[in-house]
């Protein structure tokens, strides 16, 4: 092949990578950039020494799933040193723009949390689409009497697409707390996403007010740090797949921008902060007298699954790469595996419909309008 194809058929593969990864672009963004320069983070231990007696009131794992840590350490293939789009000429590029946000949140997990144990993600670990140049790993964790669980989803669609996904459920046993969602997402290095929020469990009825608890953690930790990072502010979800009122919090770090430098120089340092932030929180609260219904949290966890798994635009770029079938069962039963499949699928044919004609009460007066129009 010459080389004139050869970089033909590159880019060829990199624009078709591109394109179905821009399906995802609308689910999250509208707005402007403003760029703010902030300070890196400093770590800290105290986390790690102050959780170590939480262990013997933590929702227990099924053993059959809990790797040895020589077992997942000698397995683990992480961090990937190039794109599986990269060539013999060019191993450096694409990059993989948020390998450093992956290798260090095992470093601080490990560092942090006690007993940290990872779990096996059984037929969804790994899956690849070389034709299209595509390949996706995913990890998942527990630490008991903090995290029930913390799953790391790694995207690598070479310059087309890079994703960074990883979701921390608290210990149901400890108070009503928040998840800790991050979304971090790169579409043909033009246009970048950066989503990290503490996604409070309830929202107010009707109002769409956040839980006074939820208000407390907004303001007294994430509002400082958000503060920090100007470029984070000011921006909103796209309603089209997430109605902001529902697990999210007013907190948010939220951005769309397109200088990629804001990614280890803002978005790295905010995320940290972060994620520190989180793990401060859960293991303060592990330690106070365990008072809250284990059930209901369990409940809105299944909530929370149930919403994301019918909302979550990805679905369709993991369909095109590696299967429906495959795709279905990573979104249900990986992603959100406490999500009530039946309710899930109601709904998501509800919202099918809505897009296509909108409700019924307004697909009645679209057409009384266009009769109308019509007949003038």
């Amino acid at each position: 092949m010459s080389t004139t194809n050869h970089h033909r058929r590159r880019r060829r593969t990199s624009l078709l990578a591109a394109a179905i990864c821009t399906m995802c672009v609308n689910a999250y963004t509208t707005g402007n950039t403003a760029v703010h320069t902030a300070l890196t983070p400093k770590s800290s231990s105290s986390s790690a020494s102050t959780a170590a007696d939480l262990m013997s009131t933590a929702t227990p794992v099924p053993k059959k799933l809990v790797l040895d840590a020589p077992d997942f350490e000698r397995m683990d293939p992480m961090p990937w040193s190039q794109s599986i789009a990269a060539t013999d000429d060019n191993v450096a590029e694409p990059p993989l723009l948020y390998m450093p946000f992956w290798t260090w949140q095992k470093s601080f997990m490990k560092e942090t949390l006690p007993n940290l144990q990872r779990v096996s993600c059984e037929e969804f670990s790994y899956n690849e689409n070389l034709k299209k140049k595509a390949r996706i790993i995913n990890e998942c964790y527990t630490a008991p009497g903090l995290y029930s669980k913390i799953r790391m989803t790694y995207y690598d669609a070479g310059e087309g697409c890079q994703v960074f996904n990883s979701l921390w459920y608290p210990d149901p046993k400890a108070h009503n707390l928040p998840l800790l969602g991050i979304d971090l997402l790169s579409f043909n290095r033009r246009k970048f996403l950066g989503i990290v929020d503490f996604q409070p469990l309830y929202n107010e009825d009707g109002e769409g007010d956040h839980d006074p608890i939820a208000s407390g953690y907004e303001e007294g930790l994430l509002k400082p740090i958000k503060e920090k990072y100007e470029f984070l502010a000011g921006q909103s979800m796209s309603s089209k797949f997430y109605d902001e009122t529902q697990f999210f919090s007013r907190q948010m770090l939220f951005s769309r921008f397109e200088e990629e430098d804001i990614i280890s120089n803002e978005l790295f340092p905010a995320y940290q902060e972060y994620v520190q932030a989180h793990v401060d929180l859960v293991t303060s609260n592990a330690e106070l007298e365990r008072v809250v219904d284990e059930k209901a949290v369990l409940e809105r966890y299944d909530s929370y699954d149930t919403y994301s798994a019918v909302r979550d635009p990805a679905a369709g770029l993991f369909a095109a790469m590696f299967g429906k079938e495959w795709s279905d069962g990573f979104v249900h039963d990986f992603l959100f595996e406490r999500c009530d499949k039946e309710e899930a699928a109601k709904a998501a044919a509800l919202i099918a419909s809505q897009r296509k004609g909108g409700p019924p009460g307004q697909q009645q007066r679209s057409q009384g309008q266009n009769q109308k129009v019509a007949s003038a």
